[in-house]
């Protein structure tokens, strides 16, 4: 299954991240495991996505439990189950 989400410029990516795969799976973002700072560092991930890259189409991709996470810096998270139809 694909979740598609809108992300505000103001949101921390970490925290949205977290929520998104949380909704994905339907169970709370705080029993999430693994946690998203064994996949992938938050701080290289804001820094990927911050406004200096602006000119720069962005796109990071990374395997986060049974699903696959894409963040772009255009505000668009995507969140695809790596278990194809199970999900």
């Amino acid at each position: 299954m694909l979740y598609t989400f809108g992300i505000m410029k103001d949101d921390v990516p970490p925290d949205t991240i977290e929520q998104a795969v949380a909704t994905a799976l339907s169970v709370d973002a705080v029993s999430l495991q693994p946690r998203l700072y064994d996949v992938i560092d938050p701080n290289v991930l804001v820094r990927l996505l911050s406004d200096r890259y602006v000119d720069i189409p962005v796109q990071v991709s990374f395997e986060f439990g049974s699903h696959l996470v894409t963040v772009t810096n255009e505000y668009e998270l995507i969140v695809q189950s790596l278990r194809g139809a199970e999900q």
